[in-house]
């Protein structure tokens, strides 16, 4: 089994560092001194000479007609990117999501509806942008004042969506730069966004106004369910290994940016990541090799200049639960079906050039609810009184933590468990970082009060 991006050793983080600064042009300034903060202004005057320059002579020219459509207003704080197949569903309310409570004034959204032949023909592309257009004519008329540019392109073959990324994100920072803003920010977001706390992104605006050095920041992203009143527990998903797959998420990147039992190192994504667009220029721009979700490993890069120094700076790179959003579980509930867990999505399949909007999402949750193996609401619901439904949340909560668990050390292993919420007796680590011997201690593992809450388990009669 391949083990989850997010458990690899940091040493390979550690080598992406070192790579990306032996060939990233890494701004000067920086180099000088790589706890200095990026200024936007000096940094886009070398965009086009240092960073641009390196892209292929015709995404150059694409990236440019690309700027010339994007016009941002005077005062713009953030731009949010959205790249968006043209028959997802649902685009226009994902980008809702991301606007109630906040200053519309300050923010300004960019929707790439794209779509390539042979997986999808002209005809289909016209009528799924034209769905997504008229969408977006109703978001603006429900949200006055909304500031959005819609880009579309019908592609004649197939293009990663980390290039995809990268041209627009580059067009983002032309476009900034002819609007001579002061201190953009860029947010990455995805097409199939459920939910963002409220005042999601007036909250990153004030995170990065208070701390002049931070370069990045991003959050939990949780798979078809919200965060209730405290962050651990949830809206009941329909699927409750859902739940535990992204607890155990979450308790892997906590472990990680607390630097539980390894160097502090952040791990980023594409569906909720913020960034300085000064940082990313004087890191050396969007590298489409180490994708969207590597953008922590090109910032971490200009910032530490020594080898035996590798890791996300707590002043440069935060983690903040306050800012997570939910995202369509499809990916998830694929790898769950599959036998993996959630936590195993993106290790269980190479999801890159596979369209998450051609997933059958409703079939796929039919397909959980008549598995036998897999946790059911009504099993978790009668855990308390049936002794048999007891044993198989045990079972799952257990395969849930174990199959994707790399336990590197003992501090890295109690600080996932205690986040997950797993009482562990007696652990033994052996040499491939997996558990050779483990007992649970089910009376301390608040996991299941979780599960209990999340689902209103119906106590024992008497």
């Amino acid at each position: 089994m391949t083990r989850p991006a997010q458990l690899e050793s940091w040493r390979r983080f550690a080598g992406e560092v070192a790579a990306r600064r032996a060939s990233a042009p890494i701004s000067p300034a920086l180099r000088r001194d790589p706890a200095a903060a990026a200024d936007f202004r000096s940094e886009a005057a070398r965009f086009e000479g240092d960073v641009l320059a390196r892209r292929a002579p015709a995404d150059r020219e694409w990236i440019r007609e690309t700027a010339a459509q994007i016009r941002l207003a005077t005062g713009t704080r953030s731009i949010t990117l959205v790249p968006a197949f043209a028959r997802e569903a649902g685009v226009a309310r994902g980008l809702a999501t991301a606007l109630h409570g906040c200053d519309l004034r300050r923010h300004h959204l960019v929707l790439f509806v794209n779509a390539a032949a042979p997986s999808c023909s002209r005809a289909d592309y016209e009528a799924g942008a034209g769905r997504i257009r008229a969408a977006v004519r109703r978001l603006a008329a429900a949200w006055p004042g909304l500031r959005l540019t819609l880009l579309e392109r019908f592609l004649p073959r197939p293009i990663l969506v980390t290039r995809l990324r990268g041209i627009v994100t580059d067009a983002v920072i032309l476009a900034a730069a002819a609007a001579r803003l002061e201190d953009p920010l860029l947010v990455y977001n995805d097409a199939d966004q459920l939910w963002a706390p409220p005042g999601y992104l007036d909250r990153l605006v004030r995170l990065f106004a208070r701390r002049r050095r931070l370069d990045l920041v991003t959050g939990p992203v949780l798979y078809g369910f919200e965060p209730g009143q405290d962050y651990g527990r949830a809206s009941a998903p329909p699927a409750p290994e859902l739940l535990l797959g992204a607890r155990f998420i979450h308790a892997v990147e906590r472990a990680a940016a607390r630097g539980d039992g390894v160097k502090r190192h952040l791990r980023t994504s594409g569906a909720n990541t913020a960034f300085r667009l000064a940082s990313l220029i004087a890191a050396g721009g969007y590298d489409d090799a180490l994708e969207d979700v590597q953008i922590g490993t090109s910032l971490a890069a200009m910032r530490c200049p020594r080898s035996n120094d590798v890791g996300s700076p707590p002043e440069h790179q935060a983690f903040d639960l306050r800012t997570a959003v939910a995202t369509d579980p499809r990916r998830q509930v694929e790898a769950i079906l599959a036998g993996c867990t959630a936590s195993e999505a993106w290790d269980f399949r190479d999801y890159r050039d596979a369209l998450g909007a051609e997933m059958r999402a409703r079939e796929q949750m039919d397909a959980y609810a008549r598995s036998p193996e897999l946790l059911q609401a009504r099993e978790v619901r009668a855990m308390r009184r049936d002794p048999a439904a007891r044993e198989k949340v045990r079972a799952r909560v257990l395969f849930n933590f174990l199959r994707p668990l790399t336990a590197l050390n003992h501090r890295w292993l109690r600080s996932v468990s205690r986040s997950f919420g797993i009482g562990l007796r007696d652990p033994v680590i052996d040499g491939e970082g997996k558990l050779a011997g483990v007992s649970v201690d089910w009376g301390h593992s608040s996991v299941l009060r979780v599960l209990e809450e999340t689902y209103r388990v119906t106590p024992r009669a008497g």
